[in-house]
């Protein structure tokens, strides 16, 4: 287990701390369980008593970057065997997975930054150690979904977090269909996309809709940039961005037809702003313009 590889004289004042935590003798986590660990999201501070009286009792611990996780260890004066788990290689990785709990393992699992699973690999993998009888377990950490909602001013209840969104304005529009609605919505998004979602939910949304950037969170530079439909927030963004969207009302009824108009009108090949012509003034331009690009 990684307590017993601690360096036992000349560390450093941090690695000194995590030997006094270890050496407390907690019940660590349970054999052949899986802990999802939750780890800074760029500051140290916030590294619960927890997580390292966890990371102190693993066998194994998988992480999305094997390059950061190590620099974390390093920096705790911890040595425990790392492997990759990614979105490419989660499904291989299972069966090893799955049998090392079989035996007792404690494993453990990490995503770069935050939570794991949160718009991060390990989804399957839960599932499937929940499938197979082996106990799971959460120990909590900074959450940026949660973080953003807190500092945004936004309605906390109801909320829904839509991860990161389709680049590309068709899908974008059916996923603004499906996500918006009267609650607050969180996105997460790369920060060279993030004035272009603006632009895209500022054709969407009505002018009084509250919008907000969150942006390195916990961090040195933590900001939060706030606007409306009529006025979107102007970067520029750097760094990690969470984009929330305040209580969408309802786009009102659609005249009987309208729905029919445009299904006609895509079947004979006309684009979505052509569509807006011909159905010129029968409801406004954006929600013409969103029906045909979702029956296109």
């Amino acid at each position: 287990m990684a307590r017993r590889c601690v360096e036992a004289s000349g560390v450093s004042d941090t690695q000194a701390a995590v030997q006094r935590i270890l050496d407390r003798g907690l019940s660590g986590p349970a054999a052949g369980s899986l802990q999802l660990i939750g780890t800074p999201l760029g500051n140290l501070g916030d590294l619960s008593l927890r997580v390292i009286e966890t990371l102190g009792h693993l066998d194994r611990l998988y992480c999305e970057d094997t390059r950061t996780t190590s620099a974390l260890l390093t920096m705790l004066g911890l040595r425990l065997e790392l492997r990759s788990l990614t979105d490419h290689n989660e499904a291989k990785r299972r069966p090893e997975i799955l049998e090392a709990l079989a035996s007792g393992g404690r494993l453990g699992l990490v995503s770069e930054a935050g939570l794991p699973l949160v718009s991060d690999p390990g989804e399957g993998l839960v599932q499937a150690v929940i499938r197979a009888g082996h106990p799971v377990s959460v120990v909590p950490g900074p959450s940026a979904p949660s973080l953003a909602l807190l500092g945004s001013g936004l309605p906390m209840t109801p909320h829904l977090f839509a991860g990161f969104p389709p680049r590309k304005p068709g899908p974008l529009a059916r996923y603004f269909d499906e996500v918006l609605g009267p609650w607050t919505t969180i996105f997460f998004e790369s920060p060279k996309r993030v004035e272009g979602l603006l632009d895209a939910l500022a054709q969407r949304v009505a002018p009084s809709c509250e919008l907000v950037v969150a942006r390195e969170l916990t961090k040195q530079f933590e900001n939060y940039h706030r606007g409306c439909g009529a006025a979107p927030p102007r970067g520029p963004f750097k760094g990690e961005c969470v984009v929330l969207v305040g209580p969408v009302e309802g786009r009102g009824s659609e005249p009987d037809d309208l729905a029919a108009r445009v299904e006609v009108l895509v079947a004979a090949g006309l684009s979505p702003k052509s569509i807006c012509k011909v159905l010129k003034g029968l409801a406004p331009k954006n929600q013409i313009y969103s029906l045909a690009l979702n029956r296109s």
